[in-house]
């Protein structure tokens, strides 16, 4: 069962802008960062436990670059040319499998998931270990590729998880390449 909507990604046209207006709608905008590779930026409205993030385009040839079929960056040119707005809307959930599984019976088209595991702060885990718990169930039982990008140390790390089964893909980090 879906348990918290973590954040909505709102896409902008200019970001600077973007953070004026909502700061007229009284969220308390804090400057985000650079996301290196993909060509966008961000800020963020944090309100407890969930947050609104704010996302423009940086660099144009960068964006262009990443945007490959299935990641975030695929289609976000044009959905920001046609004046942007909700892209993503992000959920944490108790049963993953079985809440992508309803959202697919139902028409949605869910092409990106992320695993982690929530602890007692409150806050999701995204490392190594935690996205390999959830890797198989996610790609074996709700027959969702996995692309693992979990900070895997090496590349004997990514071959056992490859080859158990566990994902699709791994994205090997620069320092350990």
């Amino acid at each position: 069962m879906f348990t918290l909507i973590d954040h909505l990604t709102i896409c902008v046209p200019d970001l600077e802008r973007g953070m004026a207006q909502y700061r007229k709608l009284g969220f308390n905008v804090q400057p985000g960062g650079v996301h290196t590779g993909k060509g966008t930026h961000n800020a963020i409205a944090f309100n407890e436990e969930d947050y609104l993030e704010l996302l423009a385009i940086r660099d144009l040839a960068e964006l262009r670059s990443a945007a490959i079929p299935g990641n975030s960056q695929h289609g976000l040119e044009g959905f920001v040319a046609a004046g942007g707005g909700i892209r993503n809307v992000v959920l944490q959930s108790d049963d993953l499998v079985a809440d992508v599984a309803a959202m697919r019976t139902r028409g949605v088209d869910v092409v990106h998931v992320l695993t982690g595991i929530v602890e007692l702060v409150g806050f999701p885990r995204y490392d190594a270990h935690a996205a390999t718990l959830h890797a198989d169930r996610v790609r074996n039982d709700a027959a969702i590729p996995v692309l693992r990008n979990a900070r895997t140390g090496s590349r004997d790390e990514i071959n056992t998880i490859l080859a158990s089964g566990r994902g699709d893909l791994c994205m090997l980090p620069p320092e350990a390449r």
